[in-house]
């Protein structure tokens, strides 16, 4: 790869680390509800899409692979990224088709991350802008790859950056959220370790959250369709039964384009 194409690399990488930082930062939940957030994003689905991703999330064992992976994202943010862009990985052959840029993003995003420089796929570019668009059409007459890693790159920078931004702005509304729960006469203690139970956990059920709060199920009950009244938490399954909430400022942003 020529200069341009490294600046642009080591561009994206430095992003991409920013965006780790930033979700270790937040805790919670969050990063979860950003994996789901990327899926939603690139296969244009909405909060119901979010939800039902929720529910089938909370279901899979899935690896804790974050401790190893931020170790790597200091170490070697520019190579990894590089090689994975040298290998294909991330790009894909006649990326101007939807069909391929999802393929190439979804591909992509698991790249970032077994190479280290992401702890969840998180982001990459799908939707592409005029000059990606441009890049796309050299592949196809010349195979010629230079222009077209140096456009991605840039690309997921920004996607990175604008996703950088969002979890921040969650994380600001769930801080500005367990304050009013706190704030509120004779609950607010019980809300707030609930709420703080909800936003801590990508689904809530009664039964999981009661005997780790050391509280009875009937307050824990009371306490999470309190906070749903007042629009912190959303029920999933519409049962009367076994129901399922989530964080109404996460499932918002899971589902936000």
């Amino acid at each position: 790869m020529g200069p341009e194409q490294l600046r642009a690399v080591e561009f994206a990488a430095h992003a991409c680390g920013r965006l780790a930082a930033a979700v270790e930062t937040a805790g919670g939940a969050l990063a979860d509800v950003l994996l789901i957030r990327h899926a939603v994003r690139v296969y244009d689905g909405d909060a119901d899409l979010a939800a039902e991703l929720m529910l089938a999330r909370e279901s899979m064992i899935v690896p804790d692979t974050s401790a190893t992976a931020a170790t790597s994202v200091d170490k070697n943010r520019s190579s990894i990224l590089e090689a994975c862009v040298e290998a294909g990985t991330i790009v894909a052959a006649n990326p101007s088709s939807a069909d391929t840029q999802r393929d190439a993003a979804l591909a992509g995003a698991l790249a970032l991350v077994r190479g280290g420089s992401l702890p969840e796929p998180w982001v990459a570019p799908w939707q592409l802008d005029a000059a990606a668009r441009s890049a796309a059409v050299q592949i196809d007459r010349s195979r010629s790859w230079g222009e077209w890693i140096r456009v991605w790159c840039h690309l997921l920078a920004r996607e990175a950056g604008a996703t950088e931004h969002a979890l921040r702005e969650a994380a600001r509304h769930l801080s500005v959220e367990r304050a009013d729960a706190r704030a509120q006469h004779r609950v607010g203690t019980t809300d707030a370790a609930v709420l703080e139970w909800l936003q801590s956990h990508l689904t809530f059920t009664i039964r999981d959250a009661s005997a780790p709060l050391g509280l009875t199920k009937p307050t824990v009950g009371t306490a999470i369709e309190r906070l749903e009244s007042i629009g912190f938490a959303t029920e999933l399954t519409g049962r009367r039964r076994d129901r399922v909430w989530a964080s109404s400022t996460l499932l918002i942003f899971a589902g936000s384009h």
